[in-house]
């Protein structure tokens, strides 16, 4: 693991990320033209990079783009095994979304208890 400044690209450390003995690398969007970085040339390993969410969504309704979004699904399955511990630990020592505390949230017309009491008169 590594940590960089937040402006830095996430391609930038990921040659030094890898130990040699991958054979097939999961990664998402971000990673798109990892094995063409010259920090990558003589690697034998096959990357899976997923695809950007926009072009997916442009994927056309035939048997080919059906084919294409499944194989989309299963990297994305792969890569959520891998990535769950990391939200485990990160949970644990307390790195997590910011929540909304000691402030009331707006709630809807009908759970403000308006609606309840023009019913019940």
């Amino acid at each position: 693991m590594e940590t960089t400044a937040a402006n830095v690209h996430d391609l930038t450390p990921a040659a030094d990320l890898l130990h040699g003995e991958e054979t097939v690398v999961y990664a998402d969007a971000g990673y798109q033209g990892i094995e063409k970085r010259p920090e990558m040339e003589g690697k034998t390993i096959g990357f899976r990079v997923a695809m950007r969410p926009g072009k997916r969504r442009a994927l056309p309704d035939t048997p080919e783009g059906r084919l294409d979004d499944l194989v989309e699904t299963a990297k994305a399955h792969i890569r959520a095994r891998g990535e769950h511990p990391f939200r485990v630990i990160k949970q644990q020592f307390g790195f997590q979304k910011t929540r909304l505390r000691g402030m009331l949230l707006p709630r809807p017309p009908a759970e403000r208890g308006g609606a309840t009491r023009t019913v019940a008169r």
